[in-house]
């Protein structure tokens, strides 16, 4: 019987690790958004895209400062990112830098730079608070949180005032809820706006009805997901059958109900712990390429999901004990 218990243990401790790695397949493929909680634009001159050519564009400077004033008028956060320069274009009016970030936005209409909460990097853009002195010599506003990044910005060093970009032409991150009049902006004055990418805001229903309908794929992830729940309770459940004469003998000598309660609370955060470990060993080393919030994501909802079965099932079978134990007059 001791073995037989043990192989459901280790059975069940596997099962909730599957049902994590499950998760994460369907957050990296459905949730997962490069950009985080940003939408992207993909913007070229027109003479890049050769489209809208007889477009008269105005100054890219004047540009820069309508972009801007766009983002003051809408209450939101632009950053920009462009192959040809180092670092990343900012400007905010939103509460998304500070929330991510962790920086204030109120000085981000002057000439100033945050860099990121890196020593080595600070000892190499910096000197007397200024940034690289010989050249652009601006002042340093504060620091920003680089973890905190979407993964598409990883390794950026410094954000620089937008206003001050020499470039247009690139990738554009916003957190407005409406971007239709910023791709007008850009197109009404020379530019095109190539592609755009929504961030993904699915909720739960949302989630459920696009794994549905998907495609076979992710039809078989969903029943894979729900046949290794069943199996999880069934196999929990049985061994509550399995065990219920043995219990029986140890209350008839004295184990009280709370003392048989007490075990099997003990067992259930026995389980949610050590399958926690296990499934945050392979997720870290695994998802190597999401970023440290996504993973917290995954960790955290594998937790949720694992307490919330261990503890229902253990629930279910610890009632299904009493009710055999008044049966035989307990």
């Amino acid at each position: 019987m001791k073995r037989k218990n043990c192989i459901t243990l280790i059975c069940s401790l596997l099962i909730l690790s599957a049902i994590g790695l499950g998760l994460s397949i369907i957050y990296s493929d459905y949730l997962y958004s490069p950009t985080g909680s940003l939408d992207t634009l993909q913007v070229m001159s027109s003479s890049e895209s050769l489209e809208n050519s007889s477009v008269t564009s105005v100054s890219d400077v004047q540009l820069l400062q309508n972009i801007e004033q766009w983002a003051e008028k809408n209450n939101a956060t632009i950053l920009f990112k462009s192959g040809l320069l180092a670092g990343c274009g900012f400007c905010g009016y939103s509460d998304w830098a500070n929330q991510f970030l962790h920086i204030s936005t109120l000085s981000n209409t002057e000439d100033g730079i945050y860099i990121a909460d890196d020593p080595d990097i600070q000892a190499a853009y910096v000197q007397n608070n200024i940034f690289l002195p010989g050249s652009a010599g601006l002042e340093i506003k504060g620091t920003y949180d680089t973890t905190a990044l979407p993964p598409i910005l990883n390794h950026v060093d410094f954000l620089y005032p937008l206003s001050i970009s020499s470039v247009v032409s690139g990738m554009y991150f916003t957190d407005a809820t409406d971007i239709q009049s910023l791709i007008e902006l850009f197109e009404s004055n020379g530019y095109s706006v190539v592609s755009t990418r929504q961030a993904n805001t699915l909720s739960l229903g949302q989630l459920l009805l696009r794994l549905i309908t998907d495609s076979i794929l992710s039809q078989a992830v969903l029943l894979a997901l729900g046949g290794l729940m069943f199996c999880f309770v069934y196999g929990i459940l049985m061994s509550y059958r399995d065990n219920a004469h043995r219990l029986w003998v140890h209350h008839l000598f004295g184990l009280s109900k709370k003392g048989i309660l007490a075990g099997i609370l003990t067992l259930s955060l026995g389980m949610i712990l050590i399958s926690a470990l296990l499934f945050s060993a392979i997720l870290y080393r695994g998802l190597t390429y999401l970023s440290i919030t996504d993973l917290r994501r995954i960790f955290i909802g594998a937790l949720i999901l694992s307490c919330v079965l261990t503890i229902l099932v253990n629930g279910i079978g610890y009632f299904r004990l009493l009710r055999q134990f008044r049966k035989r007059g307990a």
